[in-house]
């Protein structure tokens, strides 16, 4: 369960973020660290096939992630604050 929620409430999220800034053009650079068993998880088929037929937690909860029209719960970052 621990893998679907990371996905669903930090790995979305920080994409959605990360294509904002980057369909507005925002110099940004972030360091994120997935470790080897996670990168072995996250791209393992069944895993995949669980998450994205399991009901859904939060409108966020597909693998992989389509392009929100809205920013998600937590993710209050805004591109003007990070163009500094």
């Amino acid at each position: 369960d621990w893998l679907f929620e990371a996905i669903t409430e930090t790995y979305c999220p920080l994409i959605d973020v990360f294509s904002r800034l980057d369909a507005e053009h925002v110099r940004a650079r972030a360091g994120v660290v997935l470790s080897p068993p996670l990168c072995e998880m996250l791209t393992d088929p069944l895993l995949r096939s669980r998450h994205i037929t399991s009901p859904p937690a939060t409108p966020h909860a597909t693998f992989p992630r389509k392009a929100s029209p809205r920013a998600p719960s937590g993710a209050g970052i805004s591109s003007k604050a990070l163009r500094g």
